[in-house]
């Protein structure tokens, strides 16, 4: 049940990334509509979502996709700029980290070093 019940692997994701980018899953289009806003979130900044996924558009940064979950003390955050074929995760055995400001801090240091 993927659905507040998915237990994963980095390796596992990064294959299912790979087939997300690849069309294996899903295709273009489908995956086009999915990345589109379709509802504002009022209380996360610059933030939509699409089918399924988080969609930030912050001024200055590329698009990034991004999806977030937590499940019996496991906590994951997968963040994506798909055109710079950029993906990044955080799994933890802890549900008690803040991960967007963590990944904040990602976006940072990936514009910092200027690949995005």
């Amino acid at each position: 049940k993927a659905d507040g019940g998915l237990y994963t692997s980095v390796k596992e994701f990064c294959k299912w990334e790979l087939a997300l980018r690849n069309n294996t899953l899903v295709s273009e289009n489908l995956k086009i509509e999915a990345h589109t806003p379709k509802i504002k979130i009022d209380d996360i900044p610059y933030t939509s979502y699409g089918y399924g996924w988080f969609i930030e558009e912050k001024p200055g940064f590329p698009t990034k996709i991004y999806h977030t979950g937590d499940n019996g003390g496991f906590q994951i955050y997968a963040g994506r700029y798909p055109e710079q074929n950029i993906l990044y995760l955080f799994f933890s055995n802890r549900n008690d980290r803040d991960r967007e400001a963590t990944a904040e801090k990602v976006d940072a240091i990936l514009k910092k070093e200027g690949w995005l």
